[in-house]
């Protein structure tokens, strides 16, 4: 890649770059043919950046605009409920096993002993076989593992199975769907190097605080910079995962044509498992209701709006796993999405027993019962800690 080092005092102010400018970290900074603002220059050196790169190398990961997150409605494997049912007991199995693996992964990440990222890849290849199957089987484990609320390491594997599912609803390559899961899996990372454990506070965040939480995307590069076999891509999905579509995320505050697309898909796959889990300042949303929160701040310009949209679409306004009344007097289990019928799910009634039945009801179909109530969420027992 053809690049030159400049002075950043050295930048014209209110003239048009030439080429693209990048930090010291490889990512861009400023498109070419943008307009220098002593705004931006001021911003640069309070952050202790005195030497950027101009570079003519439009093909380079590190200096284009990402492509648009550009949403169609993708066929996905689907099993009956018989056999989703069946596989469900496995796919939490394995969720619980990735537990214990991710315990020991990250905390070797953190402290610098792990130089490679085979392992995270080997697991996010054991939820990719549930994924590849059906991707309700992963959409039912977040929903129904619901301990751990304040748990940032079950936090973050719910994050990765969220944004696998999501990522293949949009369709993403199954290489792309798992760089999407092992960036999820990386993001909070750097939490775990911040002075104070602050998202254990029972209380809002202080204006000092915000700011300390907003560093952790940086630390968490730090972290994984040096890690064998994550490309750019990942480190910088990894890396964006809290910038916004109205431009104003953290830690850089990017236009969101400069944001990946996995990002993208992570941040809204974050935001439903945090809204679905206890926090110390607030009980678990339901999913009906954290779905009515993310579209809400999906249009205050929060997220992307085709990744909401495809979360929307796998998951329905009453997310898999829901347990919903009938306008026939039956009370049923959401079972899957229907792209474009989002109040109108596809179902399996529940028996005398409260257990779900396995005769499949697609809402959306003409003569079929409506939606009219929403129940509790169901609840598994909290695992021991691991």
């Amino acid at each position: 890649m053809d690049s030159t080092d400049i002075d950043v005092r050295s930048l014209a102010i209110g003239q048009p770059l030439p080429h693209d400018l990048t930090g010291p970290d490889g990512l861009l900074l400023l498109r070419g043919g943008v307009n220098v603002t002593r705004t931006f220059v001021d911003k640069l050196l309070q952050r202790g950046v005195s030497t950027v790169q101009s570079t003519n190398a439009p093909g380079s990961t590190e200096t284009r605009a990402e492509p648009e997150l550009n949403y169609k409605p993708t066929t996905v494997p689907q099993l009956s409920a018989d056999e989703i049912f069946d596989r469900l007991p496995s796919a939490t199995a394995t969720y619980q096993e990735a537990v214990t693996i991710f315990k020991g992964f990250s905390q070797d990440l953190i402290e610098g002993r792990a130089k490679d990222a085979g392992p995270a890849y080997d697991l996010v290849a054991g939820f990719d076989q549930f994924l590849q199957a059906d991707a309700v089987l992963l959409s039912l484990v977040v929903q129904l593992r619901r301990e751990g609320g304040n748990d940032l390491l079950r936090h973050t594997l719910k994050t990765c199975m969220l944004s696998m599912v999501l990522a293949q609803h949009v369709g993403f390559s199954q290489e792309a769907q798992a760089d999407a899961g092992v960036a999820a899996l990386l993001h909070d990372l750097g939490m775990a190097k911040l002075r104070r454990p602050v998202h254990k506070k029972p209380g809002l965040l202080t204006t000092s605080e915000r700011e300390m939480v907003q560093t952790h995307p940086e630390l968490t590069l730090q972290i994984i910079g040096g890690v064998r076999g994550l490309s750019q891509q990942v480190k910088h999905a990894a890396y964006q995962v809290h910038e916004r579509r109205d431009g104003r995320g953290y830690p850089r505050a990017r236009n969101p044509m400069f944001v990946s697309p996995a990002a993208k898909v992570i941040a809204v796959a974050d935001a439903f498992a945090a809204l679905t889990a206890d926090r110390p300042w607030r009980k678990a949303y339901s999913g009906h209701n954290a779905m009515k929160v993310l579209l809400t701040d999906t249009g205050a310009g929060k997220f992307d709006r085709a990744a909401a949209k495809g979360l929307l679409d796998a998951m329905s306004m009453f997310p898999v796993g829901t347990r919903v009344a009938l306008s026939d007097d039956r009370d049923a289990q959401v079972l899957r999405g229907v792209p474009g019928a989002n109040v109108q799910p596809i179902v399996v009634a529940l028996k005398m027993d409260g257990t779900p039945g396995r005769r499949e009801i697609d809402l959306s179909q003409p003569g079929q019962p409506k939606v009219i109530a929403v129940h509790p969420d169901p609840v598994e027992p909290a695992a021991d800690a691991a």
